[in-house]
């Protein structure tokens, strides 16, 4: 992933409440991560067409989501829903 996100709060939740041991690996949608409030992408960084774009007037604002099977996490799968400012 080339964009960073930035002021991400959320939580991890390692695996299923349910599998206290660890023993059962079934569970292969976790870890889970949970983002409770918006998130941004800034692209002002200078190794970007030399920090031309400005986080005042460009921005990606990202709703808040959930990313299951991190741990089989590819790239290509993020689609993550918001606003381009």
């Amino acid at each position: 992933m080339v964009s960073s996100i930035k002021s991400l709060v959320g939580h991890v939740q390692i695996d299923d409440p349910s599998n206290k041991s660890g023993l059962d690996t079934s569970h292969h949608e976790f870890p889970v991560l949970f983002s409770n409030s918006k998130t941004y992408v800034y692209y002002d960084d200078p190794s970007i067409q030399k920090g031309l774009y400005k986080r005042e007037n460009f921005i990606f604002v990202i709703d808040p989501f959930q990313m299951d099977s991190l741990d089989e996490f590819a790239n290509e799968s993020i689609d993550l829903d918001g606003e381009f400012i």
